[in-house]
């Protein structure tokens, strides 16, 4: 499949017994999709379940209708990591190559997102040091 550049992460408002919220980016497993309502982090297949609908997203619905003006963010949360070994002499299938190549560009948009949250410096600024001072030092401030 083909991975396009997209923000995964969507946030709402919940309308009174609204237990269902489309998510608009693509995933490769309900496990690597963070549900929080309220502030609260959900759990997979306790308080919500997950349906891949398309490369393009999906939705969660929640075991627990939600009630008018929680919120509820959904966004991918996917482990960066890699599983697959390739042998010597084994197979190399299309399916597994591109699998992986479709997990590494998934997870650039995630991190795309991280980062668009971040405090950052604007192009126009200078390069700077923005370690922020230990804990000690900027309490109360």
């Amino acid at each position: 499949m083909s991975v396009t550049g997209a923000t995964t992460r969507n946030d709402y408002v919940a309308t009174s017994g609204q237990n269902v919220f489309n998510y608009t980016f693509q995933t490769l497993l309900s496990s690597d999709l963070k549900v929080i309502k309220n502030g609260v982090v959900l759990s997979l297949n306790t308080d919500y379940t997950v349906a891949i609908v398309s490369n393009s997203g999906g939705f969660v619905t929640l075991s627990t209708p939600a009630s008018s003006g929680d919120t509820v963010s959904v966004f991918l949360a996917m482990p960066i990591d890699r599983t697959t070994q390739y042998q010597n002499a084994g197979d190399f299938l299309a399916s597994d190559v591109n699998g992986d190549f479709d997990k590494g560009y998934i997870a650039m948009n995630q991190l795309q997102t991280d980062i668009s949250r971040a405090i950052r410096l604007k192009d126009e600024d200078p390069t700077v040091d923005m370690t922020i001072p230990v804990k000690a030092n900027r309490a109360n401030k």
